[in-house]
């Protein structure tokens, strides 16, 4: 049974195209993790101490020290709710895929206009003029894009890899069938069939899909003692095996809760093998 759009989680590209390993979702979350929330501002507070920028000299410390922290503060709160509008918009259209620079870049806008309202209140309106303003909405854009890019690209894969193993939990959870898959415990029964997708495994349920980080071969091994892969990307529960055709010279599986996946030749008689024992029992 496939998910509802709200169900389904979207993932990030690069402004080239190439996959990111991060879901919108995820990248959201990720802004508001602690050890880059004080990574950002201790950034902001370390810059505004540097005076050498005639343009900003005149301004004292104290304002500088304010209108950075400031501008972290807005991006904190701006740049996780236009990741939650982009993907809403996407899945209304049916995306699969969401260009970071599309949320960066208004971010980064309203980030520096918000903190030039803010020093015309402060130091006057002198300072529209010192500087243009197109330069610094330029400034503004190149700063974020590059601090997105390497919390997309550094930031998060150190987190994961540094993050505690849950497992006072693991031993109750595996009591209870459950298994890991990723940063996430499922239960293997539930699971219908399960796909790759970039950096991704979709898990399918009757009731959901299940957006995971994950590489492929990760999630058969914890689900291998309920399915088989039938491709190499593509795993299906026993109960779901259902007979393979050609179409072309392809091979394909229509599992018994009606989706299609296709079947690597070399497993097609691992496949029926397989099939055919459980039609024994």
């Amino acid at each position: 049974m496939k998910a509802e759009p709200s169900d389904r989680e979207l993932a990030l590209c690069f402004v080239n195209g190439s996959p990111c390993a991060l879901s919108v979702r995820e990248l959201a979350d990720l802004v508001h993790h602690k050890a880059v929330v004080t990574t950002l501002m201790i950034l902001a507070l370390l810059l505004a101490t540097n005076a050498g920028d005639q343009a900003l000299g005149h301004i004292p410390i104290w304002a500088r020290l304010l209108l950075n922290a400031f501008s972290v503060a807005v991006f904190l709160i701006i740049f996780p709710a236009l990741l939650s509008e982009a993907q809403k918009f996407a899945i209304r259209r049916g995306w699969r895929h969401v260009h970071e620079p599309l949320v960066t870049i208004p971010t980064a806008i309203l980030v520096t206009l918000a903190s030039e309202a803010l020093a015309v209140v402060l130091v006057g309106d002198r300072i529209l003029v010192q500087r243009d303003l197109a330069l610094k909405l330029m400034i503004g854009i190149v700063f974020w894009e590059v601090v997105v890019n390497i919390l997309m690209l550094y930031v998060m894969p150190a987190i994961d890899r540094d993050a505690p193993e849950a497992p006072s939990d693991d031993a109750g959870a595996e009591s209870a069938g459950r298994v890991q898959v990723g940063s996430r415990l499922v239960d293997p029964a539930a699971v219908l069939r399960a796909e790759s997708d970039d950096h991704f495994v979709v898990l399918h349920t009757e009731t959901e899909q299940l957006r995971i980080h994950c590489r492929f071969r990760d999630a058969e091994a914890a689900l291998q003692t309920h399915g088989m892969a039938v491709h190499r990307s593509h795993w299906v529960a026993y109960g779901q095996l259902g007979p393979v055709t050609r179409k072309g010279r392809s091979l394909f599986m229509q599992t018994l809760s009606g989706d299609t996946v296709p079947v690597a030749r070399d497993r097609r008689s691992a496949v029926e093998d397989a099939r055919a024992g459980l039609g024994a029992r």
